[in-house]
Order: C-alpha cells, then structure tokens, then sequence
C-alpha cells in the first residue's frame, strides 16, 4: 500500500514537472516567435523603406532626363528658328543690294570697289570682271577718274579694262592681265569674308532679349 501511494506521489510530481517545464518552453518558445516576428516587421519596414527610396531616386533621374532631353530639344528648336530666321535676313539683304545695283547712289559705292580692288592687286594692267549693269556705269568718264584718284593716292598709273559678264551679283573683280593676282569686291564675297561680324550683329539685334 505504502508502495503504491509513493508511487502515484512520483507519478504526480512526474507529471507536474513536466507540466511546468512543457509551460516554460511553450513560453520560451512564444518569445522567440514574438522576437522574430518583430526583426521581420522591422526588416520588412527597412525593405520597403529601401525600395521607396531607390524607386524615388530612380524617379527623379528619369524626371532629370526627361526635362534634359525637353531642354535640349527645346534649345535645338531656338537655334533652328535662330538660323531660319537669319537665313531670311541675309535673304533680304541681297534682295535689297540686288535693288542697289539700279540706284543712282551705286555709282559712287561702285567706283570705291573699284580703287579697293585696284590697291589689292599690285600690278598697273587690270581689267576689271563686273555684272552687264557694272559695266554699264563703268564709262570711261568713270575710269579715267579712278586712275587719276590712284595715281594721285599711291603714284602708280594704270590701265583698266572692262570684261562684261551675266550676273546678277554687286560689286567688281579686279584681276591683273597677267593672271596672277585678282581681288574679288563682289557684294557676295564681301558678304562672305565678313560674314561671322554680319551674323554677330543680326544676333545681337535680333536675339538681345532672348533667354
């Protein structure tokens, strides 16, 4: 009897502390998934954060690029508008010189071309190459008083010739008969040779206020 009574007591105190120590694992055990379960929030929160970050710094790229791209197409666009716009000028300016030619004031701006040309070219036989109107203003009333204005500003005394050629450009050629040096006055080559100061002041009195 007194076996079987110490045997239950056993059994019970078996049985409670395995009760207990079941108890304190499963505590344990609700610690550690409460532990983890908070470092997986936590690192889900610093995921996301990371991605929000890197989507918002992908975006502001993309939104650099686009408005680069938007001011360099814009920018392409001005200066194409620009060049149009320049284009038409000089356009008109050799529609207006065109206009020139017949203009009573031609003459005088003619003769200057003319002695221009005539101390470019180091030679005292010249013949000058000029449009069908130059060569009809080029009388020799007009030549005789080039060389007379030469010969009395350098002392050289020369001999000027007309050729005659089709052509709808200003101003006059003047070449030595030799053949070795000529100096073009022509309305487009004077153009030419000043052509980047030209385009700086159509700029610069077009486009001022520009941004």
């Amino acid at each position: 009897m007194e076996d079987q009574t110490s045997s239950e007591i056993l059994r019970r105190e078996i049985v409670t502390q395995s009760e207990a120590e079941a108890a304190d694992i499963l505590k344990q055990a609700q610690v550690e998934v409460s532990r983890i379960l908070n470092d997986a929030e936590k690192e889900a929160e610093k995921y996301t954060a990371d991605v929000i970050r890197k989507a918002d710094s992908a975006a502001e790229g993309i939104q650099r690029r686009i408005l680069s791209g938007v001011h360099l197409e814009v920018k392409k666009r001005k200066l194409r508008s620009r060049e149009t716009i320049i284009r038409q000028l000089f356009q008109q300016l050799n529609q207006r010189l065109e206009t020139f030619r017949h203009d009573s004031a031609y003459l005088n701006v003619l003769e200057q071309l003319v002695i221009e040309g005539v101390l470019a070219v180091n030679d005292d036989s010249l013949h000058l190459e000029c449009g069908d109107v130059e060569a009809k203003l080029l009388s020799p009333q007009m030549l005789q008083s080039i060389t007379e204005k030469v010969q009395k500003e350098t002392g050289r005394t020369i001999a000027i010739t007309v050729s005659p050629q089709t052509g709808r450009d200003g101003g006059v050629v003047v070449a030595a008969k030799n053949g070795r040096t000529r100096f073009d006055n022509r309305f487009s080559a004077r153009i030419k040779r000043n052509l980047d100061v030209l385009r700086l002041k159509v700029v610069q009195a077009v486009f001022e206020n520009e941004e």
